[in-house]
């Protein structure tokens, strides 16, 4: 995908995004509240939502509505009563997703800016990646379990969202399939040799060496029992140029297990170019799910605390 071709689709993706969103601003404002309810405009309901949020944020109760922010619309502490199960599922998927946008996604406006030097190859960002990740993934396997088994128990138990979540599965696993194949292949080591040393792939042997044993790169032509000799010497252009980049991926605990199953293809993998399939798809999936979260009814993420500082901001001091 060209420069361009991922400029447009980002904007696309913003755009149906945007459109979901007036959709639905536009139902809720013309919805009424109950049959006897007095009819009320769309203009008026806005001004009287945002006066109410503005009043909850100006207030003396801005503390109390913050903190009912934090229980009731992100710890869910309604649901933790109701049911435990369903509420630590839903807590990993906020929390992991929450994370990974603000943290991964975003890192060049967040997490650059916070954290000097910053690489996304240091701990504990590398395995704090995973971590959040595997958050996502527990949270989704235990929603999914979940509601199959109340397919058994109900009549007819109401959907949620099949194409959402498949959307947030198929994005974790691609992300944790990125890194591993990022891990072995030695063209990510041939980007970092050729910007940071420059040399020819004889004077980086050593640090092919070392990197093929302490990083996990899979290299076709290194032989199976290293030089003692050449691992030193690869030791000391590591530590001299490379640890203050790279940690060591073992952290990374779901990439790092992946990728020990794809190391003997690595050659083959950096041939047909799969990290650079995976990065595609990658963040395909990225603009795919920022476009369909509007019409999806995990928009209640956003949703929910919006109409909380509304209520909050109208009810009485």
């Amino acid at each position: 995908m060209s420069g361009r071709t991922f400029t447009l689709a980002v904007y696309a993706a913003l755009g149906l995004a945007l459109l979901g969103l007036l959709l639905r601003l536009a139902v809720w404002l013309r919805r009424r509240v109950g049959p006897e309810s007095e009819p009320i405009s769309a203009g008026r309901r806005a001004v009287e939502a945002l006066r109410g949020a503005a009043g909850a944020i100006a207030s003396r109760r801005a503390p109390r509505v913050v903190l009912a922010l934090l229980l009731d619309v992100f710890l869910q502490r309604r649901l933790l009563a109701v049911d435990p199960v369903r509420w630590a599922a839903h807590l990993a998927v906020v929390l992991g997703t929450s994370g990974l946008i603000t943290l991964h996604a975003l890192q060049r406006v967040v997490t650059e800016k916070l954290v000097t030097p910053y690489a996304s190859t240091l701990d504990p960002w590398l395995w704090l990646r995973d971590l959040l990740g595997g958050l996502v993934l527990a949270g989704l396997v235990v929603g999914i379990w979940r509601r199959r088994r109340e397919r058994r128990e109900l009549a007819a138990p109401r959907r949620r969202d099949p194409l959402f979540v498949g959307l947030l599965l198929a994005l974790v696993a691609s992300g944790f399939l990125l890194g591993a194949v990022k891990i072995v292949s030695p063209r990510a080591f041939e980007r970092m040799a050729k910007e940071y040393h420059g040399g020819s792939p004889e004077e980086t042997l050593p640090l092919r060496v070392y990197w093929a044993k302490e990083l996990g790169s899979g290299f076709d032509d290194l032989p199976r029992v290293a030089d003692p000799k050449l691992y030193a010497a690869g030791k000391e252009l590591h530590e001299g140029s490379c640890a203050s980049c790279h940690s060591p991926p073992r952290s990374a605990l779901a990439s790092y297990a992946l990728s020990r199953a794809l190391r003997p293809a690595a050659g083959r993998l950096a041939r047909v170019d799969l990290e650079g399939i995976l990065l595609q798809l990658h963040l395909v999936l990225v603009l795919l799910g920022l476009a369909c979260l509007p019409w999806s009814r995990s928009l209640h993420l956003l949703a929910s605390p919006l109409g909380l500082l509304a209520s909050a901001g109208a009810s009485p001091a």
